[in-house]
């Protein structure tokens, strides 16, 4: 037995912190610094481990949503300070499943689907989190309203743009990138810089006891996001869609 014991660990690969670094191509990431700079290298350490553990990108994905729970259930239980650290281990372990599968060469669009699923679960509640914590050290309920109705506007900025990518397909045409530098930058990066700047801040207005203002920030944001991108999709798809097609239901 302690044969078998001694060669199964010899063939078993070690891992190391140069191969989770040397996997990703940093040029490639969208992330200009909160998640680049912080986030991801935080996500090494418990890359390496569960790669020893032998854990799959899928499974990673798993015991993040564990975590993510985890945050809302501490919260609903006023741990609140908790509850921040497992909804932040949430951010953290979102780059390790990707981290598993470049490593390990297992990506799949299985994983992709979960992985993106939660990203944007995990974002739109997140204004609603809070104002919960908010609301239970401050009796406020009008603060839970105004978490939700900005949850509600990242959800309707995100179905805008998945339905006009959805008829771009439809109509088999590529989306046009706009000269206008401020155009360019609504529809390329604005998003991505929104969800650094949003996790990068709140640990600001945390830091002042301010997570009440840190709601409101988030409404004005989300709103200005939602209003920006519902005027230049709207514009264009009159542009783009405004072409004849057949009904399904017509006999």
């Amino acid at each position: 037995m302690l044969r078998i014991s001694l060669k199964e660990f010899s063939i078993t690969k070690l891992y190391t912190f140069k191969n989770i670094i040397t996997s990703q191509n940093f040029d490639k990431i969208d992330s200009k610094f909160f998640n680049k700079y912080l986030l991801i290298p935080l996500a090494w350490p418990f890359t390496w481990l569960f790669l020893m553990l032998k854990i799959t990108p899928n499974q990673a994905t798993f015991f993040r949503f564990l975590l993510f729970i985890a945050g809302i259930v501490f919260i609903l239980y006023s741990y609140n300070y908790l509850g921040y650290i497992f909804l932040y281990l949430n951010l953290i372990f979102d780059n390790v499943d990707g981290q598993i599968s470049r490593v390990k060469n297992q990506a799949s669009y299985l994983g992709k689907f979960f992985d993106g699923l939660l990203d944007t679960v995990s974002s739109a509640t997140f204004p609603t989190i809070i104002s919960v914590a908010v609301f239970y050290d401050t009796n406020n309920p009008s603060i839970i309203i105004v978490g939700i109705i900005s949850t509600v506007l990242n959800i309707l900025y995100l179905y805008l743009l998945m339905r006009y990518s959805f008829f771009l397909k439809i109509i088999k045409k590529n989306d046009s990138e706009s000269s206008n530098f401020l155009i360019k930058y609504i529809e390329g990066r604005m998003l991505i810089d929104w969800y650094d700047v949003k996790y990068f801040s709140f640990l600001i207005f945390l830091a002042f006891s301010a997570e009440f203002y840190f709601i409101l920030y988030c409404l004005i944001i989300n709103f200005l996001i939602f209003l920006l991108l519902f005027i230049i999709k709207i514009y264009k798809a009159v542009g783009l869609f405004n072409i004849h097609r057949v009904s399904k239901s017509k006999q």
